[in-house]
């Protein structure tokens, strides 16, 4: 653990990546307890809620 009480995590980053150029990311969000606050999908689709 860190001095914040927080635990150490390695960087998932790429060594030889420039994060600084433009690019396309993939990002992954979870809720608490894995709740479909920001859609669903349905035969092969996504359906986004209100929020989503």
């Amino acid at each position: 653990m860190d001095r914040n009480g927080l635990p150490q995590r390695r960087s998932i980053r790429l060594r030889d990546f420039d994060y600084t150029r433009n690019h396309a990311y993939f990002v992954t969000l979870c809720s608490a307890e894995r709740r479909c606050l920001f859609g669903h999908g349905s035969e092969g689709e996504v359906v986004l809620s209100a929020i989503g």
